[in-house]
């Protein structure tokens, strides 16, 4: 029977941690979707900018578009996603779930990383196509 060093795990479980993995799992999104957007020949782009080490934002822009956004702030323990209005969109905490597995936490209800970044960029991406 093997002993769980949940201390270990929950010290390992940090938003920092977090933050730095969404952003690259983030970055590989923004490419992905700039890809299918030149082989659709569609004139928009996706751009990641760092707005510092506990921020970034994901902007579109292009023809009759404007400049659309999304940022992402690391702030202590949270994540806040808004829009480009300051509308909250996400806020996200961290717990280690019963199964020992580091999660991000909105509300009640645990999420995997790419349903808090599908939450947060769909629109961005796919709401203008």
């Amino acid at each position: 029977m093997d002993i769980f060093d949940w201390v270990a795990a929950r010290s390992e479980c940090r938003m920092f941690n977090v933050f730095v993995k969404l952003k690259a799992e983030i970055e590989a999104d923004v490419n992905t979707r700039n890809e299918q957007l030149k082989i659709a020949q569609t004139p928009r782009i996706l751009r990641l900018e760092a707005t510092g080490d506990e921020s970034f934002a994901v902007t579109l822009s292009g023809n009759g578009i404007g400049n659309r956004a999304v940022t992402f702030r690391q702030i202590g323990e949270t994540i806040v996603i808004r829009d480009r209005g300051g509308n909250v969109l996400i806020e996200a905490g961290l717990t280690l779930n019963d199964d020992g597995n580091c999660k991000l936490k909105v509300g009640e209800s645990e999420r995997e990383s790419w349903q808090i970044r599908r939450t947060a960029l769909e629109d961005l991406f796919f709401g203008l196509a």
